[in-house]
């Protein structure tokens, strides 16, 4: 789907990953996104939204299926 719709085509991602597609009830495929392990620490986001090292981790590795 990516390739066939979307400007960027591909590109490829390294590490581990976190891959999404959204769907809306009313308008069908609106988005996708994608996310590598280089995301996964990110200081400014973190502080945005309040986690620290230890509840990034968690939060991180809940997302990722492994708790």
């Amino acid at each position: 789907m990516i390739e066939k719709r979307h400007y960027l085509k591909t590109t490829k991602l390294y590490g581990q990953q976190l891959k999404y597609l959204i769907k809306s009830v009313s308008y069908g495929w609106i988005g996708a996104l994608a996310f590598s392990s280089g995301s996964w620490r990110l200081k400014p986001r973190d502080q945005q939204i309040g986690w620290d090292d230890e509840t990034r981790r968690k939060n991180c590795n809940r997302s990722r299926g492994s708790h």
